[in-house]
């Protein structure tokens, strides 16, 4: 299984947006199939000033999804054609994990189709 980007400020709720600056838990499955965290990743700036969807994706591009509060349909199409999913989550970071644990296998054919694209 791929990695997996959560927007969240404190590591419990998905509270983030790709517009914003923030910061993203970076998560991955070990050979387990055990939910791991490995890193933090953060974009800073002006509080007043808006993300561009580039500087996320070149935050994020070996990731293969991303889960924020709410995303632009024009920014989700961009970063489909990166071969990135981003999905508008919006409850608990370990509830939205377990998800992906039990979907695993069917979401990791569906990145390996997009990625081909």
């Amino acid at each position: 299984m791929g990695l997996i980007a959560i927007a969240t400020s404190d590591g419990v709720t998905i509270d983030g947006r790709l517009d914003t600056p923030g910061t993203y838990y970076i998560y991955c499955f070990d050979e387990n199939r055990e939910v791991v965290l490995k890193e933090q990743r953060s974009l800073h700036r002006c509080r007043n000033r808006h993300v561009l969807p580039q500087e996320v994706a070149l935050l994020l591009s070996d990731v293969l999804l991303i889960l924020v509060t709410d995303v632009v349909r024009e920014t989700e199409i961009y970063f489909i054609t990166r071969g990135i999913l981003v999905a508008a989550v919006r409850g608990n970071v370990s509830e939205a994990l377990q998800g992906y644990q039990r979907r695993g296998r069917f979401l990791d054919e569906l990145f390996a189709k997009l990625r081909k694209r």
